[in-house]
């Protein structure tokens, strides 16, 4: 699985805000994505996922070792 996947799951829910998602840090070990989710009340909260990674191609297709929403 590569990053991309990943982001493409999260970009996949009913939730999800549109063109929401960024990067908040990256490094040659792994990264941190954030994007908005719409609530029951018609608000928005900040979701973060860290992603390990290997390699050092560009970020979204780097192999992803784990994942875990934070």
């Amino acid at each position: 699985m590569i990053v991309q996947n990943i982001l493409d799951i999260y970009k996949a829910e009913e939730n999800y805000i549109i063109n929401s998602m960024i990067v908040r840090s990256y490094d040659e070990t792994g990264c941190v994505f954030q994007w908005l989710s719409k609530n029951n009340n018609n608000l928005a909260a900040i979701r973060k996922v860290f992603i390990g990674t290997t390699g050092t191609e560009i970020l979204e297709e780097r192999n992803a070792i784990i994942y875990i929403e934070i």
